[in-house]
């Protein structure tokens, strides 16, 4: 699908429009404008059809580094309800709205800049187009994309076919001209040059570098494609964010069995506890956790149940829930509810022993045993514990998750907050007075 930009109407004159390129000598995208007239630069309409779906009726769009506003102009012929173009350049940004009053195009233009601030809300489609090799951060620039993107994001990145990333690899002369198909099998970065390089070319990056980076470092994107871009040095990453409409995180103390609460729940053997909990139509759904995050490979799941350990945000693994990017998972849900399964410490033991024999039988690896050693540890210490239970009620305080309790210590129990403290304290626990609250 190829589109001129020139409107039936123009407020604008020939005159007027005329000035404008020649005092302002906007180039880099090429964008036709009224009475035959357009600015300098290239004509990117094809990448328009490889980059953007045929249609996006309805939807709303953030151009993140738009320059002059090619693909923002783009994606409301297809029918977006909503663009938003960011641009961090004032003089690009100046030019870029001039354009789209020149063109009578409703895009709302905003100056941001990726890397230092999150951009103005979510939006269904996200467009990173040829700026992430300008970025002195490109991790943090990653994560809010991402964050911005409510279903699909689209960068378009320089690999290692660029220019500069292959003079940076391989020199001048013939060696930079040999292709190395090799290392795009990897995943790689090249550091630019920094200050000295042209236009602040700091970083490229392999397909596979940023599939680890987008798939293996954040639980909130569920699928990555790669393909070629028609733009030279040049290839496109799709990726798919995480969707649930409803999440019910199930979580507690290694042994406080978690997952079967999880199973007997999706079977329809606890109906009482389904319907307390709000959980309608229990076979509907998904069990998923952090280890098997990846078997969700469609982006969209309606009911998912999510198994988590508390001991993730201890000293033996993340240091802090804020840290541990499987819960940033539970953030791709419209609503949470919350279920915290409750054992007495000296049963979570027993039982940790007992899962521990079946697993690794009379001959573990040291691994293994030191694991056990540290997780017993760790069960045993009411000090720490206390610690660990004050930190996760702080962090689903602040999400805004309301907590429900299940005690199976022996027959499965609802109780209340007030008797889980009741209990936690007969066990030896001292839980800060703002947990209760």
């Amino acid at each position: 699908m190829s589109t001129t930009n020139t409107p039936t109407q123009s407020r604008w004159t020939r005159e007027a429009i005329e000035a404008f390129l020649a005092r302002e000598k906007p180039r880099y995208q090429r964008i036709e404008l009224p009475y035959g007239l357009a600015t300098e630069g290239e004509d990117r309409r094809t990448s328009s059809d490889s980059l953007l779906p045929a249609r996006l009726d309805g939807k709303s769009v953030l151009d993140v580094g738009c320059f002059l506003g090619h693909f923002s102009h783009e994606s409301l012929r297809r029918g977006a309800a909503r663009v938003t173009a960011m641009e961090l350049n004032p003089d690009r940004l100046r030019q870029a709205r001039t354009i789209a009053d020149i063109l009578g195009l409703p895009i709302e233009f905003v100056r941001g800049d990726i890397e230092r601030g999150t951009p103005p809300g979510t939006f269904d489609l996200v467009l990173c187009l040829n700026v992430v090799h300008h970025l002195k951060d490109p991790i943090r620039g990653l994560d809010n994309l991402v964050r911005a993107t409510r279903d699909h994001l689209v960068l378009e990145i320089a690999g290692l076919e660029n220019h500069t990333a292959r003079k940076l690899l391989f020199g001048r002369g013939l060696l930079g001209k040999v292709p190395r198909p090799g290392l795009e099998r990897r995943p790689l970065a090249v550091i630019g040059g920094g200050r000295k390089a042209r236009y602040d070319e700091l970083f490229f990056f392999t397909p596979k570098a940023l599939e680890h980076m987008l798939l293996g470092h954040r639980n909130t994107v569920a699928k990555v494609r790669m393909r070629a871009s028609p733009f030279r040095g040049r290839f496109v990453v799709e990726a798919w964010k995480r969707r649930f409409d409803d999440l019910m995180l199930v979580c507690g103390l290694p042994g406080s069995g978690k997952s079967t609460v999880c199973d007997r729940l999706r079977s329809g053997d606890l109906p009482e506890f389904a319907r307390g909990l709000a959980l309608d139509r229990p076979s509907e759904w998904v069990f998923t956790g952090p280890v098997i995050l990846d078997e969700l490979a469609e982006p969209y799941v309606p009911r998912v149940l999510f198994h988590y350990d508390l001991l993730r945000g201890s000293a033996l693994a993340n240091c802090g829930y804020e840290r541990d990017a499987a819960l940033d998972a539970v953030d791709c849900a419209t609503r949470v509810r919350a279920v915290m399964v409750w054992a007495d410490p000296k049963l979570l033991r027993e039982r940790l022993e007992k899962r521990w024999l079946a697993d690794h039988g009379d001959d573990p690896s040291p691994k293994a045993r030191r694991e056990r050693e540290e997780r017993l540890d760790f069960l045993a210490s009411p000090e720490r514990l206390s610690g660990l239970l004050d930190e996760w009620f702080a962090h689903a305080r602040a999400k805004g998750w309301q907590l429900e309790f299940l005690d199976n210590s022996g027959t499965l129990e609802r109780i209340t907050r007030a008797e889980f403290h009741a209990r936690a304290k007969r066990a030896g626990l001292a839980l800060s007075d703002s947990s209760s609250s």
